[in-house]
């Protein structure tokens, strides 16, 4: 076997972990395109020059981005602080959902990474 880049590696392992969730198939098809950056959060649409703001219509303290519409918004940090495996990933600041939804697979033996996706859902 040849060796491969390890960015491939991390693509394979992203797939699989989608793939193998024990969720519906829309919830699969949304976090396979917010781990692609493909969801249309308001920093995508401005980035392709729809519209000309990024600031999230409903808290006006950040971005809209997809890490900021599943992860950061203010109403969702009291679902995290519920449990103490995501209350520690509070801490760190992701800015991408990919690496968000790294983390968690790292997490998988204290987390059910298939209820998150829920969640995300």
């Amino acid at each position: 076997m040849l060796p491969s880049c390890s960015s491939l590696d991390r693509k394979h392992l992203m797939w699989n972990s989608i793939w193998n969730l024990q969720v519906p198939h829309k919830v699969k098809h949304m976090i396979w395109w917010a781990t692609h950056n493909a969801l249309p959060s308001l920093y995508n649409l401005w980035r392709r020059n729809v519209v000309r703001s990024v600031l999230c219509s409903s808290c006006k303290s950040d971005s809209e981005d997809i890490v900021h519409v599943l992860w950061s918004y203010v109403s969702l940090i009291p679902i995290w602080e519920s449990n103490e495996v995501t209350t520690k990933l509070l801490k760190y600041k992701f800015f991408l959902f990919a690496d968000l939804w790294e983390m968690l697979l790292k997490m998988k033996e204290s987390l059910d990474v298939s209820l998150m996706a829920m969640i995300f859902w």
